[in-house]
């Protein structure tokens, strides 16, 4: 075999990894049904906080939770359960985007991308994006 038709297999085969390396690491958009039904595929679910439900944020305890209500698009409601530091002015934000896999009777988040309102930040369009400590 020639050189050049090693190398451009070679090319080929890393082009390919490279692909389906990144179609498989894809977040999915989702709701909460379509993320009950697969489990073990990470969505990303853009909703509103359920304020009839209190935000508990346990800090004393060794791995930090917070746990919250959220309405997905669907108006379908969840209990969310996230690892990590709770962020300010939680309470008062107009869209959150939680991105994880949905357990028996909760989604657990890896990261919350928070759309908070314009009243409480310098521009309208500011977002902050928060990562579980949890792998």
């Amino acid at each position: 075999m020639k050189k050049s038709h090693v190398f451009a297999l070679l090319s080929i085969a890393v082009l390919l990894a490279i692909i389906v390396g990144t179609l498989y690491k894809t977040d999915t958009y989702g709701n909460f049904k379509k993320a009950k039904q697969n489990p073990d595929v990470v969505f990303q679910i853009i909703g509103k906080l359920d304020k009839s439900i209190t935000v508990v944020f346990d800090s004393l305890s060794s791995d930090q939770h917070l746990t919250f209500s959220m309405i997905d698009e669907n108006n379908d409601t969840a209990k969310v359960l996230y690892y990590g530091d709770k962020p300010r002015d939680f309470e008062k934000l107009e869209q959150v985007v939680v991105t994880g896999n949905m357990k028996t009777d909760y989604f657990e988040a890896k990261e919350l991308l928070l759309k908070c309102p314009s009243k409480y930040t310098k521009k309208a369009d500011e977002d902050q994006k928060y990562s579980s400590g949890k792998k």
